[in-house]
């Protein structure tokens, strides 16, 4: 196998696929490679876990034809590091000592080899099938996973929270997290097909986080198309983004039913100005309890509030902010998730429902977008 890249488009395919491809594997070393498969006009780089896969189809100048396997972090770190310019073209290909060579340079010529893995104990990506998929504008689909990921539990012993739930209907998609003690939903008009895809699918966290980092990726350098291309089929999710392919294994586990905890009938309305409140929360992080991150909000009907933070290196008080209440109220919170809920709203100023009574938890949202909300619960008051 031989053939001729530029550095940003190896670069940019070897990234991809360590994403997906994992660091370490107990059962052979193989299932932490990347495949590297030239046929003429181009090459394709794929790699895989345990449930997820990913194809990246680039442009190359193909001298020789055929396959090659090496370990993804492994060539993926080297590369980065070594071929640091974007616009030369590199060179790579087997040699007869069982090694992948990469080679190129302008001012320095660096050359790489690499060891080569057994090609045959490879998981290939599932073919992806363009007449069952449905188009959705990508930049929905990114928004989407990004507003509501941080929510998801980073604990995958718990399935039903490592994740993030996906909807479909005849006019919205819906996507949902939550790991127990917050929740963010973010609701986008789209108009899908009316053969398009339907249903409710749950995505394994890493796979939501890979698919959501990719087409951002895209979408920022202009690469590809402004749609995402979507269908399941058995158990797997496949999308496809410009010329690559992202294939999950979805959970086959319960969602909880979030919607009646993002419900705000019944509960006071609190509005904030939402910049001043995060200087605010950035500015307390130094100072905030390294585990519990408590913090308090004291809010008067008179129209300000005082956010407030103490632990074993030092106290911290902001001055007045300015609110409007229905009537005085004291919460105290975890201060990181209070800070990921908000910087997710638009506008300047953001909507605080609370129960006074109970006050367990409240539901964020900006007044004037009704596309993202979240719940965040409480701390318990320290007596």
């Amino acid at each position: 196998m031989k053939f001729s890249i530029l550095a940003k488009d190896l670069k940019r395919a070897l990234s991809t696929c360590n994403e997906v491809a994992p660091a370490s594997s107990s059962i052979a070393e193989e299932k932490t490679g990347v495949l590297l498969r030239a046929r003429e006009g181009g090459v394709v780089f794929m790699s895989s876990d345990e449930t997820s896969y990913v194809s990246v189809a680039i442009p190359a100048d193909v001298q020789e034809e055929g396959e090659a396997l090496v370990r993804c972090g492994t060539v993926t770190s080297s590369v980065s590091a070594t071929f640091t310019e974007d616009e030369i073209t590199i060179s790579v290909g087997t040699t007869d000592k069982a090694t992948l060579k990469i080679s190129g340079g302008s001012v320095v010529k660096h050359n790489r080899t690499f060891p080569l893995l057994n090609a045959g104990f490879f998981v290939e990506t599932p073919k992806f099938d363009k007449s069952q998929a449905t188009q959705i504008k990508a930049l929905d689909f990114q928004d989407g996973l990004l507003a509501v990921a941080n929510a998801a539990s980073r604990d995958p012993s718990k399935q039903h929270l490592n994740c993030v739930s996906a909807t479909f209907t005849d006019n919205e998609v819906v996507f949902a997290a939550t790991d127990g003690i917050q929740i963010f939903e973010f609701r986008k008009t789209a108009q899908v097909p009316d053969e398009g895809l339907r249903g409710s699918f749950i995505l394994g966290l890493k796979f939501a986080n890979v698919v959501a980092k990719h087409v951002a990726d895209v979408l920022r350098v202009g690469e590809g198309a402004d749609v995402v291309d979507i269908y399941v089929e058995e158990d797997n999710f496949f999308l496809r983004s410009g010329e690559t392919t992202l294939v999950g294994t979805l959970l086959r586990t319960t969602f909880p039913d979030y919607v009646p905890f993002l419900a705000t009938q019944g509960k006071l309305l609190a509005i904030f100005p939402k910049e001043e409140f995060l200087a605010v929360l950035a500015g307390m992080q130094p100072t905030v309890d390294a585990k519990s991150h408590r913090m308090v909000v004291d809010a008067k009907r008179e129209g300000k509030a005082i956010i407030s933070t103490s632990s074993i290196t030092g106290e911290a008080e902001s001055s007045d902010l300015d609110v409007e209440t229905p009537e005085d109220f004291i919460l105290h919170f975890d201060a990181l998730l209070l800070q990921n809920s908000i910087r997710q709203l638009k506008g300047e100023r953001f909507e605080f429902y609370f129960n006074s009574q109970t006050a367990n938890d409240v539901v964020l949202k900006s007044p004037k977008y009704e596309d993202f909300r979240a719940l965040v619960c409480t701390l318990k008051p320290v007596s």
